[in-house]
């Protein structure tokens, strides 16, 4: 219950792009929205209204558009 990435995220320093389900059974949006919020260098978050815990199963064409447009930014 005391384990948190809190500590490391500041040394995460590569591009970073979270992708959630809105409606995941095993993890609310705060998680990645946390993750994007403490990782030291460029992150993006994508909270995807409607997907659940599988989103690169579920809404794949969505996720692949979400990590080609997030590369091209570099």
């Amino acid at each position: 219950a005391d384990w948190s990435l809190r500590a490391v995220l500041p040394q995460v320093r590569c591009p970073l792009l979270a992708i959630h389900g809105e409606e995941d059974e095993y993890g609310s949006p705060a998680h990645p929205e946390l993750i994007v919020a403490l990782a030291g260098g460029a992150t993006q978050c994508a909270v995807l209204p409607g997907v659940r815990h599988v989103p690169h199963r579920e809404v794949s064409a969505h996720v692949i558009e979400l990590v080609r447009k997030f590369i091209e930014q570099g």
